[in-house]
């Protein structure tokens, strides 16, 4: 069974103001869409719909609610604020079962050339994500013990 992941829209926060703009909004909201169309590109991932992600209220959700509403094993998460002209994005990679954060990631950049260089962000969140995934599996494979007559046991001579 492969792994499912979620992918919140990024909070918007802005550091001038208490409320972020309409326009902060939809960013973090883009920026989280175009990170779960990089992962859907994998065979080794199943992501969960943009759309499914979007509809949990991002500003109060929790871990325990995607894992119990989405059915997600991991989800990224995040805040994306627009500071004196500067777009900076904080993403977390958190274990949906075990609520602990993975990994924690910094994108920053001009406001003016963050879009073009935005792809640079999304394929680093997607490439430590990729690279977690790889790690826990072989972590799991490493201690699993070999059902009677493995394989590997006929290989080493060791059979009953």
């Amino acid at each position: 069974m492969l792994p499912l992941i979620a992918v919140l829209p990024f909070r918007a926060m802005n550091a001038d103001s208490i409320e972020a703009s309409a326009s902060d909004a939809a960013l973090g909201d883009w920026l989280a869409e175009e990170v779960c169309r990089s992962l859907c590109r994998s065979n080794l991932i199943a992501v969960i719909s943009h759309w499914s992600s979007r509809a949990l209220d991002h500003r109060t959700v929790d871990v325990t609610t995607v894992r119990s509403r989405l059915a997600a094993d991991y989800c990224v998460a995040g805040t994306m604020r627009v500071h004196r002209g500067e777009i900076i994005l904080d993403a977390d990679f958190v274990d949906t079962v075990s609520g602990r954060i993975l990994w924690t990631r910094q994108f920053a950049g001009r406001a003016s050339d963050y879009l073009g260089r935005c792809s640079e962000g999304v394929v680093e969140i997607v490439r430590a994500i990729g690279g977690t995934l790889a790690d826990d599996a072989i972590k799991h494979v490493a201690g699993q013990c070999c059902p009677r007559h493995c394989p590997l046991d006929f290989l080493a001579g060791r059979f009953s």
